[in-house]
């Protein structure tokens, strides 16, 4: 189910019973950043922001998942909900880089400016990253 929204709060929301369907919905995502009045997000980390959260999703909470972007005139939030059991943050680099699990978090706190995880009531968790962005107008001012 998709919806598009605009004004400040909902920009865009995507739910579906099978997460591993959802990476087929970056672009859409990227389009709706780009139809943002007054915003331009960084394309890039937007689109490696939302691979890493989906993909931990189909790896660790295969399921229903529901994304949500948001803006509240300050920052504009992906939001990346599961039915899994939960997790905290930790969001480093695993003492073996080679390993193949334990990047998705770090790489996300790098290109987002802030990453929180929020654990639901009854099960499951909510990752909550700010999207790099700058308004239009201090760009073509800082020109």
């Amino acid at each position: 189910m998709l919806e598009d929204m605009c004004a400040h709060g909902v920009l865009w929301s995507y739910k579906t019973q099978n997460a591993s369907i959802a990476l087929a919905e970056r672009e859409h995502l990227v389009e709706v950043l780009r139809q943002h009045s007054g915003w331009s997000v960084d394309e890039v980390a937007a689109r490696v922001v939302f691979t890493e959260l989906v993909g931990n999703v189909i790896r660790h909470a295969p399921g229903p998942i529901d994304i949500t972007l948001e803006c509240d005139g300050e920052s504009v939030r992906l939001n990346v909900g599961d039915k899994g059991p939960g997790f905290a943050l930790n969001a480093k680099l695993p003492e073996n880089m080679l390993m193949e699990g334990g990047r998705g978090l770090f790489i996300v706190s790098c290109f987002a400016t802030h990453v929180q995880v929020e654990k639901n009531n009854t099960v499951g968790a909510k990752v909550v990253a700010n999207l790099p962005n700058k308004p239009i107008l201090a760009q073509s001012l800082t020109r």
